[in-house]
């Protein structure tokens, strides 16, 4: 059985690929064996998809624990976002102090 994820091993992995396989849906869109507009309709469905398999949270949280484990190769991305979580992390511990203490 092929897992959903199995599916993005059929799309070029490196740059030379991405730059082959880009050629190859420009020649077929222009020799006319697929139409614009269909090709249009799958680019903006896997853009979309993409982005929602990126944005879901749990999947970010997984990505930033796996990440956490190869310190020496964080991407400055996750160093942003795990800036960005210990100042949430940070103003909550804040708030809570100060509702603590005002009650």
């Amino acid at each position: 059985m092929e897992t959903a994820i199995a599916q993005f091993t059929y799309l070029p992995a490196t740059k030379a690929e991405r730059e082959t396989f880009v050629q190859m849906c420009v020649d077929e869109v222009k020799s006319g064996v697929r139409n614009p507009l269909e090709l249009e309709v799958m680019l903006k469905n896997l853009e979309e998809t993409v982005n929602a398999i990126r944005k879901h949270p749990e999947v970010k949280e997984l990505v930033f624990e796996e990440a956490e484990k190869y310190p020496e190769k964080k991407p400055s991305r996750l160093l942003v976002a795990q800036s960005q979580k210990q100042v949430a992390q940070a103003i909550i511990t804040a708030i809570v102090m100060i509702a603590v203490t005002t009650i």
